[in-house]
């Protein structure tokens, strides 16, 4: 960033708290707070969000919370220079948060209460916490693209190939899985569970799933988990968590635990996307009235009346079984351009998204998620919203968004601030984009 004069472009410490669009300038308002208090404002062409899905910490809804003597801390919230040694420590929540931190401080506490609601699944991965073995760097020190072959393999063996054992077969019948692919994934994870806790039948009725796997998020697991489940100082509470004391955290059976730090290993706001900004588009629309808490928006990109304003990680690109976020971004950051050099050709102000072209997109991304392990009914996640729509994740190969974001379509847009000489252009650019 110091190289190429980014870092100079940067405004640390501050946070937006206003975008505004002016139909009469085709213009964004950017308002934000500085560090030091102060609210500032600047115009500018057009707007990147990047802010993405997981960004607000969510907390739990237990009465009492605000009431707690000691350490409270979000796990996306870490502080540095915590000392948990020798604290009685209670991590609400088993995901993917969760699966970092437990392990991380089952050593250093007295008493570790693990409280969950549901057991993950997980992604068997023996060597996630291993070094790269001697010849594995020779490899990519001497042959030459090898590093290359070895991350395609990597990302189809993580992505694509996984792919088939999370889609939903319409004439499987079973809560338990979608498909037989995904009853072998099942029979084959419950195996490996097994195994862990062979010495632990108590803790082992508590640990599978009831639900199919790849319906949530799969933790990588290379045991570090039932390690810190089975350690002697470590509990394992299965019972909701219905109060908070200002000394600990009273369960639905009644009992009390008392401990000295809460973490919470709660997740995101991920489908309240871009709050608390403030957010208006054309005519002044709201941007969080017009989804009324389902978000959607094309490719994840663009939404109708908010022309130049552009998401990345929005809607609808999160991604399980489908592939990389970071390719994702960078895809979705190629619709951006496209969009901004059409424009520049056009010699237009903006492109207004469709109503329709939206609607046919989200009718159709709805389709896929449908028939996916996660978008089956019954099963809640992070990855849908309070209607119940999966909102969250893309459920189609990662080829076929590459395809899709590669232009803009002409079609799908109002074009904005020219003349009769829209429909001429078009032709040219559609011609250009069709050679």
């Amino acid at each position: 960033s110091r190289e190429f004069g980014i870092r100079d472009l940067i405004r640390f410490n501050t946070e937006i708290s206003a975008i505004a669009y002016d139909d009469a300038t085709s213009k964004w308002t950017v308002t934000w707070t500085e560090g030091d208090g102060s609210v500032r404002s600047e115009e500018f062409d057009a707007v990147v969000s990047a802010v993405g899905q997981l960004n607000r910490a969510k907390y739990p809804d237990i009465e009492g919370r605000e009431t707690f003597g000691g350490l409270a801390v979000h796990t996306s919230q870490w502080e540095e220079g915590i000392d948990l040694k020798g604290k009685r420590i209670g991590v609400i929540g088993s995901g993917a948060s969760a699966y970092q931190v437990v392990p991380a401080v089952v050593s250093e506490a007295s008493k570790l209460y693990v409280i969950q609601r549901s057991a993950p699944w997980m992604t068997i991965a023996p060597d996630y916490h291993a070094e790269i073995d001697e010849g594995q760097r020779w490899l990519f020190r001497h042959v030459p693209h090898y590093h290359r072959w070895y991350r395609v393999f990597t990302y189809w063996h993580a992505s694509e190939s996984r792919r088939p054992y999370g889609m939903v077969d319409p004439n499987w019948k079973s809560d338990q899985s979608v498909s037989q692919l995904n009853e072998q994934l099942r029979l084959q994870l419950i195996d490996y569970i097994s195994a862990q806790y062979e010495d632990r039948p108590d803790l082992l009725e508590k640990v599978i799933p009831n639900y199919p796997p790849n319906a949530k998020r799969p933790p990588r697991d290379n045991g570090v988990w039932s390690a810190a489940l089975k350690s002697p100082n470590a509990e394992l509470v299965t019972e909701g968590v219905t109060q908070i004391t200002p000394t600990g955290f009273i369960t639905a059976d009644g009992v009390e635990r008392e401990v000295d730090v809460i973490i919470y290993a709660t997740g995101f706001h991920a489908s309240d996307f871009l709050r608390p900004m403030m957010v208006s588009g054309r005519n002044g629309i709201d941007l969080h009235e017009y989804w009324d808490g389902d978000a959607t928006a094309y490719l994840g990109v663009t939404v109708p009346n908010f022309p130049k304003l552009f998401l990345l990680y929005g809607p609808n690109t999160n991604l399980l079984l489908t592939g990389s976020m970071i390719l994702m971004a960078e895809m979705a950051s190629d619709y951006v351009i496209s969009y901004m050099q059409t424009i520049e050709r056009l010699g237009a102000t903006g492109l207004d998204l469709k109503e329709e072209a939206l609607e046919e997109h989200v009718a159709w991304v709805d389709a896929g998620n449908r028939g996916m392990a996660w978008g089956v009914e019954g099963v809640d996640s992070w990855y849908k919203n309070k209607t119940g729509r999966v909102s969250q994740n893309w459920p189609y190969p990662m080829g076929t968004y590459w395809q899709l974001s590669r232009e803009v379509r002409l079609e799908d847009y109002e074009v904005l601030g020219v003349g009769d000489n829209v429909s001429d252009v078009s032709e040219e650019l559609d011609a250009t984009f069709a050679s």
